[in-house]
């Protein structure tokens, strides 16, 4: 389940995505984009992004009767770099691949006699874990580059926004020229611009006036 407007509190998201019948595919080629029709369906378009590091696993579960012999690596990497393509962006749940903490897919055989899940359909279960509190809004939301290449990103000039961006620059600037590292808690919404793709980035001394 996705929350619209939202994170979830819970920090954990877990969706399924049902393939059809049958899904013999060793690369999706004209069936990429019934896959990724039946992604959007699910996964739809929020109102925020998610800035915090992320876990990310991906299981796919086969219709033993049905199956034929595949590579399942090869699959299920076709399978990963399309949803992870979804995800990240201006469109998708999180900003760019290098939120990635782990990374990884499995595939089940389902059987006749198994209870625990339905034998009748071919589906990927994809879960994400994440920090629920590092998150913004997509509405206005744009990437100040602050130093060295890299951008913070925002939703509003109001007064203390531009005053936070101003501590981290300063925090930066002294990051660079000593060897003191940018506290945890700051670096969540710290972006390297060539990670930034379809995004907004803006100068941090080109920021209109502030509003209280």
């Amino acid at each position: 389940m996705i929350s619209k407007h939202q994170p979830l509190a819970s920090g954990y998201i877990e969706i399924e995505i049902d393939l059809g019948k049958p899904t013999r595919l060793r690369v999706l080629g004209t069936k990429e984009r019934a896959f990724k029709e039946r992604v959007w369906k699910v996964i739809g378009n929020t109102d925020y992004l998610i800035l915090s590091k992320v876990k990310i696993s991906l299981e796919w579960f086969i219709n033993e009767i049905q199956w034929q012999p595949i590579d399942f690596h090869i699959s299920m990497d076709t399978f990963t770099n399309l949803l992870l393509e979804m995800l990240c962006g201006p469109e998708g749940l999180f900003v760019s691949k290098s939120q990635i903490e782990t990374l990884s897919y499995s595939w089940l055989e389902c059987q006749e006699h198994d209870f625990h899940f339905n034998c009748e359909k071919e589906y990927l279960k994809l879960t994400i874990q994440f920090d629920p509190e590092h998150f913004l809004l997509k509405e206005g939301l744009v990437f100040v580059h602050l130093e060295n290449n890299l951008c913070c990103a925002i939703n509003n000039y109001k007064s203390r926004t531009i005053e936070l961006l101003k501590i981290r620059k300063s925090m930066m600037e002294l990051m660079h020229s000593t060897s003191i590292k940018l506290p945890l808690t700051l670096d969540e919404k710290v972006f390297h611009r060539n990670k930034l793709v379809g995004f907004e980035i803006v100068e941090f001394d080109d920021l209109p006036s502030s509003d209280s």
